[in-house]
């Protein structure tokens, strides 16, 4: 009823909620950090974790500037492994438990060798969101789709008519 006097189609309007939902999950997960290049020094790079000190999701996206390498940049972490070659001046890493880790970038050329490197490791802290936070989230959650469903359901019983079962203002043929 709602959806025929206004115009819009049910499907419509689902279509546009799962929009909204989708969208605000990409804002929240693209993070967006700048960084001024004069404080980088020629022959070192300079290195940072994009967003907050304290990472609560495992992952992390770490960008640096300073030298444009044209056989790209090598990241590896505390152990010495390898983690990233590449040629964008960023590294996202993901799955990372809770604690401290560091991250060494180094800048090669196209012969292999280190043309720079970053002044010392970056380190990050990832501390994971406790499990009464989560289930408290989902509870919330279920809390908001039982009450939508609810609220669905009532609607359609109320435009029901209680003698013949059909739709109200429908029409009568």
């Amino acid at each position: 009823m709602l959806f025929r006097r206004s115009g819009i189609s049910f499907a419509d309007w689902i279509r546009t909620w799962i929009c909204v939902i989708v969208a605000s999950f990409i804002s929240q997960a693209s993070p967006v950090s700048a960084q001024d290049p004069s404080q980088s020094d020629a022959g070192s790079l300079v290195v940072e974790p994009l967003g907050q000190e304290v990472f609560r999701e495992g992952y992390v996206t770490i960008r640096w500037s300073g030298v444009d390498a044209p056989g790209g940049y090598r990241v590896t972490d505390e152990d010495g492994r390898l983690v990233y070659a590449g040629r964008q001046p960023q590294f996202f890493v993901s799955g990372l438990s809770d604690g401290q880790h560091a991250f060494q970038v180094t800048a090669v050329d196209q012969e292999g060798r280190v043309v720079a490197k970053s002044d010392q490791p970056v380190s990050v802290r990832v501390e994971h969101w406790p499990l009464a936070y989560a289930f408290w989230a989902f509870g919330t959650g279920l809390t908001v789709v039982v009450v939508f469903v609810a609220v669905i359901v009532w609607g359609h019983r109320t435009t029901m008519t209680p003698a013949t079962g059909t739709r109200m203002g429908g029409d009568a043929s």
